[in-house]
């Protein structure tokens, strides 16, 4: 992506269909079809980030990716996470006033 003052880079990759994690300079993004699918997951399953991350890890490793700290992958895929649940929620809950607003 290109990014200027008037295109940040975390509105166009949100535009794209990931979720920066970060709101300034993010040095991941990920699907939110993905973040959406973890979510699942982690309320049907013990949640465990770290398990996740590691076998993201060595699945891109594995073709030939690799990251500067074996624990950065984790780091911030958690944030990112953990974002898109806070949003997530917040959207639910406003999404809920408007319903109850309507009746």
């Amino acid at each position: 992506i290109t990014v200027c003052t008037c295109h940040p880079a975390p509105q166009q990759l949100v535009q794209m269909g990931y979720f920066p994690c970060s709101p300034v300079y993010p040095m991941l993004a990920v699907s939110l079809d993905m973040l959406e699918l973890v979510s699942t997951l982690f309320v049907l399953a013990v949640p465990n980030e770290r398990a996740w991350a590691t076998t993201i890890t060595k699945y891109l490793k594995n073709r030939g990716h690799e990251f500067a700290t074996g624990d950065a992958l984790q780091r911030r895929f958690s944030s990112t996470l953990s974002q898109y649940q806070v949003l997530m929620q917040l959207v639910d809950g406003e999404m809920g006033k408007i319903i109850d607003d309507a009746r």
